[in-house]
């Protein structure tokens, strides 16, 4: 995968967690129940993992969520 923000290859690899992981607009006191709002990454809780790709020149990653 080419990087959107410079053009330079990325890396592919993942993301782990022990349990699931979700996106939250903000950060919350239970930061392991999510709420109707957040978006789920990876579900599990035998151990999370999603494929993502690492731009080592802009230090961003690209993923796709859970539908």
């Amino acid at each position: 995968m080419i990087c959107p923000y410079c053009q330079e290859p990325m890396e592919k690899g993942f993301i782990q967690s022990a349990r699931a992981f979700f996106w939250s607009r903000k950060k919350s006191q239970m930061f392991f129940i999510p709420s109707k709002n957040d978006i789920s990454i990876a579900k599990g809780m035998n151990g999370s993992y999603k494929e993502a790709y690492y731009c080592k020149k802009c230090n961003k990653m690209i993923l796709d969520v859970i539908d």
